[in-house]
């Protein structure tokens, strides 16, 4: 049986899905599904961690090589983000996001971490500035004191960026 085959006997005959209701599960295109159903079409790694993420148990060495069980008994020992993705309804691609943060190097997540910041200040900022009606309601202190924290802000965001290996502008995944 080829990736292609298990896909379609796992989504039809276990899962008893139409394809739509799979891909909706798996967080994809029922064309997508359709495609990779195919015998001979390429199924990529993301779409392998895709349903084994959305699949319970599923076991991603089956669903690669055909080898083994198709699901494997966990006997309790649940991975921690399986119980936030079902505590909190988490969607596939919700799942698959904080799985990838979480597999990023901290530097770099750190770093991720401060650019958002520093974007809601200065959207903060923008909000601030777009209140302000007369010269005689500016708080000159408050202004001066909220563009020294920025300034200092970018300027540690700077530093941690060049100081954290590998991000240099990289793209992330």
């Amino acid at each position: 049986m080829t990736i292609n085959e298990r896909i379609r006997y796992l989504r039809k005959d276990q899962l008893k899905l139409s394809q739509t209701d799979f891909a909706s599960l798996i967080g994809m295109k029922q064309t997508s599904v359709s495609s990779f159903e195919k015998n001979g079409a390429t199924v990529t790694d993301q779409t392998v961690r895709s349903i084994c993420l959305a699949i319970d148990g599923l076991n991603e060495d089956w669903l690669r090589t055909g080898n083994g069980d198709m699901f494997i008994e966990r006997s309790g020992a649940v991975n921690a983000l399986d119980i936030l993705a079902k505590e909190h309804q988490l969607s596939t691609s919700e799942k698959i996001l904080i799985e990838k943060i979480l597999n990023l190097k901290p530097g770099l997540r750190k770093g991720i971490v401060d650019f958002i910041v520093d974007v809601a200040e200065a959207l903060a900022a923008e909000t601030l500035g777009n209140q302000i009606d007369s010269p005689e309601s500016i708080d000159i202190d408050t202004e001066v004191e909220a563009f020294r924290l920025e300034l200092e802000h970018q300027k540690k965001a700077a530093e941690d960026l060049s100081a954290s290996d590998g991000f240099n502008g990289a793209k992330l995944a």
